[in-house]
């Protein structure tokens, strides 16, 4: 059975209750990693400036984390077969727990495979 690495771990511990409780299930399902929880809001103010996020009011930057950045594992950006597989236990999980959550590989501008957050 798949389980956290450490930096994953460490990662995991900056993210909202509600997402820790469907990743601690997911990982049970589906091998994947942790990249990224809680965000600075100088690291946000950087990915917007280099294009790779459209706002500076990310749920990544609240305390604790409202979203989440992970990758299936063994780590493939090109493999969108293994994330969708991914997220299809991830919005499973969530609907089960009843928490609303959004996948940015769903979104129509700037397709972020990696991201989940809450829904509010």
């Amino acid at each position: 059975m798949p389980s956290f690495g450490k930096k994953s771990l460490e990662l995991l511990k900056t993210i909202d209750p509600r997402l820790q409780k469907i990743l601690n299930a997911a990982i049970k399902e589906f091998d994947f990693t942790i990249t990224e929880g809680i965000r600075t809001k100088e690291r946000q103010a950087d990915l917007v400036k280099n294009g790779l996020s459209l706002t500076m009011n990310s749920k990544h930057c609240h305390e604790p984390s409202l979203a989440v950045d992970i990758v299936p594992y063994p780590v493939d950006y090109k493999d969108t077969a293994r994330f969708k597989k991914m997220a299809e236990v991830i919005k499973r999980i969530a609907a089960e727990q009843n928490t609303l959550i959004v996948w940015g590989g769903d979104w129509k501008t700037l397709v972020d495979m990696p991201h989940f957050e809450l829904k509010q």
